[in-house]
């Protein structure tokens, strides 16, 4: 009787976990268009301090922007052009406010451009 609760114990905590997980994921799911407006009327002009992956953060994907005197900590989970695979510390990067396309620079040559793409339609 004991083993029979505890498998059902189980496969409600299992249920529970999924629903909650289905859940979450739609509503970030939800905020995405919110999300992907803000980041076209977003600014960056600077230079790449550091990227990383936050572990202690749900693993984002986390690009230091040093701008003139400021510091910008921004967030590259949902963005699926490859921005995050390809820069690299001390690259400089610029995008202007109202679009969506990052530019790269080495060496102050243009190596390449990226459109912010969140996998919407």
């Amino acid at each position: 009787m004991k083993k029979r609760i505890k498998l059902y114990y189980r496969i409600f905590v299992v249920l529970v976990g999924i629903v909650f997980f289905t859940y979450m994921t739609r509503k970030e799911n939800e905020k995405l268009p919110e999300y992907y407006q803000k980041e076209k009327a977003t600014e960056y002009i600077g230079v790449i301090l550091s990227k990383y992956v936050d572990k202690n953060n749900h693993n984002w994907e986390t690009i230091i922007i040093k701008n003139n005197c400021n510091e910008i900590k921004t967030i590259w989970n949902a963005d699926k052009s490859g921005f995050f695979e390809f820069v690299t510390v001390g690259d400089s990067i610029s995008k202007v406010s109202g679009s969506y396309v990052i530019r790269i620079y080495r060496s102050d040559n243009l190596i390449k451009s990226f459109k912010i793409d969140y996998g919407m339609k």
